[in-house]
């Protein structure tokens, strides 16, 4: 069984990547409805998210703290990020071992594209597409390690100190939806509302309204809206959207 959870692909694009070998079931983390999933000792289990903050966005975070899980089979994480995975293993084996029991067997990751435009430029296409294709030797590389269910931990780009011990916090402060603001060119079209995972965001008068503190902030918002009207403060306008070009997002 497969679990992801992607607001902007590149996750997906993994998870996708490894379903069409293993023809695992193939589950949207949102779309989680508090089944149990029971993984036998033959099956594996692999959760796919993306880094934030060294760590994990709130709804996985969620998921890995409160799900059905019964898996007695082989468990792993794979993390996909753009510029350090941080402690995301540390993070995800402590939130997965308060609620099961266990840790996970292995930990993967790749590096693809960084959708955090508050700080990276995104705005050049052949080199993003440049960053999605070197991403490919180590996508496949870990693939095989989890067909062979490999154990051990073999994240990279690790980071130490802070990144760890106050992820939390970190978070917080940069998920507060008062850094977002919508421009005039909204055309009301309401697609941010019905895709934002934290439910943070409703239609009002034509508009979309933040209506939680804080949320994932997985950007979806910002780089799914057809007239690119969502912007974090004042930092990406310039910097582009994104979306992995070789999925469908809703």
């Amino acid at each position: 069984m497969i679990v992801y959870y992607s607001q902007t692909g590149n996750t997906k694009y993994v998870a996708n990547k490894l379903a069409a070998k293993t023809k695992e079931r193939v589950l949207n983390l949102l779309d989680y409805s508090g089944e149990e999933l029971v993984v036998s000792k033959e099956e594996r289990l692999g959760i796919f998210a993306p880094v934030y903050c060294g760590g994990l966005p709130y709804s996985v975070l969620a998921f890995l703290e409160t799900a059905k899980i019964k898996c007695e089979g082989y468990c792993y994480l794979f993390a996909t990020y753009g510029n350090v995975s941080g402690r995301v293993g540390d993070i995800a084996n402590t939130y997965l071992q308060k609620n099961i029991g266990r840790k996970f067997d292995a930990l993967f990751c790749a590096k693809m594209t960084d959708t955090w435009t508050p700080m990276f430029d995104l705005s050049n296409r052949e080199e993003v597409l440049a960053i999605l294709k070197n991403a490919e030797l180590m996508i496949d590389g870990n693939i095989e390690r989890i067909l062979q269910k490999k154990q051990g931990d073999f994240l990279v780009d690790k980071t130490l100190g802070f990144v760890g011990k106050t992820f939390l916090a970190v978070y917080n402060g940069l998920s507060k939806t008062a850094h977002l603001s919508v421009e005039n060119t909204c055309v009301g079209c309401g697609l941010c509302e019905k895709n934002c995972p934290s439910k943070a965001i409703r239609m009002k008068d034509g508009k979309p309204v933040f209506v939680k503190e804080n949320c994932d902030m997985c950007l979806g918002c910002l780089h799914k809206c057809p007239t690119f009207s969502i912007q974090y403060k004042n930092k990406t306008k310039h910097h582009g959207q994104y979306v992995n070009p070789y999925v469908d997002l809703p």
